[in-house]
């Protein structure tokens, strides 16, 4: 169990937009724009088609992991707790020095492997805020704010599993915090 730990928290601590940056001969993502190795900054700065590509390589980093896990039969518990990891690796990675991406696509990959359902709402309610707003971090908030309430919704004391999603969704508005303390 232990090595599954280390090994999703390195998985998410892969970085799409660094890597790619590097295989493209570049400059950082993370010297540029806001700063933000993530795939609205990627976007923006070097176009949506390098912005999707580092959107689809943190989805998937979380999503077949945990979705092989899923499969093995693992408890929902460890699949909440491998969210975590993974979400916790790409926003700390320790291929950055400890800093990294605020983990909005790492969480929907996460979250379509684990809790479909979840995904489900939270890509609606993120698509449905970025259309009224253009926004994509107001829809971050969104889509984790919705989460959290799904989440906590929940009977707590007998689904501790979900104890992990509500922890995520409060780093990923925490980790937005630069742009809703500006508004």
């Amino acid at each position: 169990m232990l090595l599954i730990i280390l090994s999703l928290f390195l998985i998410g601590s892969l970085n799409g937009a660094n890597l790619l940056t590097y295989l493209l001969n570049l400059e950082s993502i993370s010297e540029k724009g806001s700063k933000n190795p993530g795939a609205t900054n990627m976007a923006r700065i070097y176009g949506k088609k390098l912005g999707f590509i580092v959107f689809l390589f943190d989805f998937l980093k979380s999503f077949i992991p945990l979705y092989y896990l899923k499969m093995t039969m693992i408890s929902p518990m460890g699949l909440s707790l491998g969210l975590l990891l993974v979400v916790f690796g790409h926003c700390y990675s320790i291929f950055l020095r400890f800093q990294g991406g605020k983990g909005v696509a790492t969480f929907l990959g996460g979250l379509l492997a684990v809790y479909p359902n979840f995904f489900i709402i939270g890509g609606v309610v993120w698509i449905c805020i970025f259309i009224l707003s253009r926004r994509a971090w107001l829809s971050s908030i969104g889509l984790a704010s919705s989460i959290l309430s799904l989440a906590l919704s929940t009977d707590i004391l007998t689904n501790q599993y979900m104890i992990p999603s509500i922890l995520i969704s409060v780093l990923i508005i925490y980790r937005h915090k630069n742009n809703w303390l500006t508004c």
